[in-house]
């Protein structure tokens, strides 16, 4: 038994700690939140679960993003409220989708992306080159 007066030595700390844990099975660590972004959020739930995010207005200002900002999940095929009828937050959204482990960054979005600028950059490239020669 632990007294909160008393100091314990390493020994005895592992010793009480091994007490304590014994008959427990080891158990898969499961992440509680993961630091998805706000467009992230969004794109998991159409992509993968069908569902809309709408803002929820219950004050003033509402329009203004703020992390109280709450957003009700709404289904695309019935267009019914799923879920708490005043919606969640984007902080409680990322705790939802952590267990399910989807990965922080879409790969086929970003290669997209990379695809798109590269172009761009190349046609800028180019047109200034046009200019110089003329």
């Amino acid at each position: 038994m632990i007294n909160d007066n008393e100091e314990m030595t390493p020994e005895e700390i592992d010793e009480y700690l091994t007490e304590q844990l014994e008959g427990v099975e080891e158990a898969t660590i499961v992440p509680n939140y993961l630091p998805y972004s706000q467009w992230r959020i969004k794109q998991i739930l159409l992509v993968y679960f069908g569902i809309e995010l709408r803002p929820y207005f219950n004050w003033y200002k509402a329009m203004r993003y703020r992390p109280c900002q709450q957003y009700v999940l709404v289904d695309m095929n019935t267009n019914e409220i799923i879920g708490y009828e005043r919606g969640y937050t984007f902080e409680e959204l990322r705790c939802i989708l952590a267990p399910y482990n989807f990965p922080l960054h879409d790969e086929a979005l970003t290669k997209e992306i990379q695809r798109d600028k590269y172009k761009q950059a190349k046609k800028i490239k180019t047109q200034s080159k046009c200019r110089a020669f003329s």
